[in-house]
């Protein structure tokens, strides 16, 4: 980037920040789809503050079958992405052409996996206004 004043520099690097934020929040919440491990929180209150988690038992079987518990494949981050790029929303208009026919939206279906994801995604919970000291 070639940002040439302070305010365009921040902006960008605030930008940045708040893609990664919202990258972090989705893996979190599609943890249980993806090679991650979904017993993860478990772990860390039970581990040594300077070492980091060990995978458990799921994670190491979800990572060399390539399986989930259900049976369906294991996913990297980009999969559930581009899953949830081919729901649409097509603007549909009559064919024949009355004076008050309106265009309307028609959105297609999720399917199985594409309702898994958003669910999941519904689970993010955004933090509250804290209380000034």
């Amino acid at each position: 980037m070639h940002h040439r004043t302070d305010e365009r520099i921040e902006a960008h690097n605030i930008l940045c920040m708040l893609a990664f934020y919202v990258e972090w929040q989705m893996r979190e919440a599609w943890r249980e789809l993806l090679d991650s491990d979904s017993q993860l929180d478990k772990l860390r209150q039970t581990r040594v503050a300077e070492l980091p988690p060990p995978r458990s038992a799921v994670a190491k079987w979800k990572v060399s079958t390539g399986r989930l518990e259900d049976d369906s494949l294991v996913y990297c981050f980009r999969t559930p992405i581009e899953y949830l790029e081919s729901i649409t929303v097509n603007l549909c208009r009559a064919k024949v052409v009355v004076e008050d026919s309106v265009p309307f939206e028609l959105t297609s279906l999720a399917n199985d996996k594409q309702q898994n994801a958003l669910d999941l995604l519904k689970t993010i919970r955004y933090p509250t206004k804290r209380k000034p000291l």
